[in-house]
């Protein structure tokens, strides 16, 4: 959906909860007394009343009556202007309440709805997830470990029909809605979030299905965002990656493998789950600075400027070439993907 169209969008909605709401009524109620009653101040006064020389002085008049603020300096003289302001009093003075009323409702309900999750997000860059609440929150935590170790912090947000979690952490921001709906992920800010984080939530037939229609509608949204999908069913990992999504990762598939590599590669799963676990940092770099060498050479390179080992490069369509041929040339549209010790990572942090 075209960024022009989102804000249209929105600004209807913003219109038509203003005409809506009460404090709109009685701030034209509040104008309608204050101009309304310095009118009639003003033609039975000037010229009797020598503090009323303009209708300024009548329209000051009337303010301070209505808030009852009585400084005194303007005092009616003539018994048609006591009539007059006797009109205003009760009728200001009940606007007044009226609009004070209305404003402290109002702001009471915007922060229930943000504490409900009804109210819209307003950030951007951001990271929002879909799914099952324990596994939304584990998330969660994975990714505030990871942005503790590497010193970059990205604001979250979830989504859920589900109630706010009461163990949502209170700086992930909490979305209530139903997340096939364009309209609940425009609430997310989806068309300015970076990435999307889908997690499946039910039995493997219906959380699937609604997985693909997540992707589906994020992607009719925003078309350059970043979508991970989690499937419960591998086989229809392909049919997320040709619904939107960069990324379909079955639930257990890496698990198998990994169960599997360590009964040949003894050790290696230990080195793998180091690494998640963030002792090290996983990081696509430009290579702009090692563009024409071989992969030889910038691996070299790498580990000296970087403290980091390059282990393949991100090429044409994204595509990752892990350990390539040595002799491969860098090329300026390529990524290297580079992996780097926490603590290097902690020192390179500004």
């Amino acid at each position: 959906m075209p960024v022009i169209q989102l804000n249209t969008y929105r600004l209807m909605k913003r219109i038509r909860r203003a005409l809506r709401s009460v404090i709109m009524y009685a701030i034209l109620m509040f104008i309608a007394v204050l101009f309304l009653g310095a009118l009639g101040i003003y033609l039975v006064e000037y010229g009797h009343n020598p503090n009323i020389k303009n209708f300024f002085d009548a329209v000051w008049f009337v303010m301070e009556t209505i808030t009852t603020v009585g400084y005194g300096d303007i005092v009616p003289q003539t018994t048609i202007g006591r009539v007059v302001d006797m009109v205003i009093m009760p009728i200001g003075i009940a606007v007044i309440s009226i609009l004070t009323a209305s404003i402290a409702t109002l702001l009471t309900e915007r922060a229930m709805e943000r504490v409900n999750g009804m109210k819209s997000s307003s950030k951007g860059d951001h990271v929002i997830i879909l799914g099952e609440p324990d596994r939304a929150i584990n998330l969660v935590k994975a990714l505030t470990k990871l942005m503790e170790d590497s010193g970059k912090f990205i604001d979250v947000v979830y989504v859920s029909e589900l109630d706010k979690p009461p163990n949502l952490p209170k700086d992930v921001e909490f979305i209530k809605g139903n997340p096939t709906l364009k309209d609940t992920l425009i609430r997310a800010n989806i068309d300015e979030a970076a990435s999307l984080m889908i997690l499946p939530q039910g039995d493997v037939a219906s959380a699937d299905a609604k997985t693909l229609m997540e992707v589906i509608v994020a992607r009719s949204i925003n078309p350059n965002l970043y979508i991970v999908a989690e499937l419960l069913d591998e086989n229809n990992a392909e049919y997320a990656l040709k619904a939107g999504a960069n990324e379909a990762i079955a639930v257990g598939s890496l698990t198998t493998i990994a169960v599997a590599t360590e009964a040949i590669y003894k050790g290696s799963l230990r080195a793998v789950m180091r690494l998640l676990r963030g002792d090290s940092e996983i990081s696509v770099i430009s290579s702009s600075e090692y563009a024409g060498l071989s992969f030889r050479d910038a691996l070299i390179k790498v580990r000296e400027r970087e403290s980091g080992i390059l282990i393949g490069i991100l090429g044409d369509n994204n595509e990752a070439l892990i350990s390539p041929s040595d002799e491969l040339i860098i090329k300026p549209s390529h990524e290297l993907i580079v992996i780097k010790s926490a603590k290097a990572v902690k020192r390179a942090a500004p």
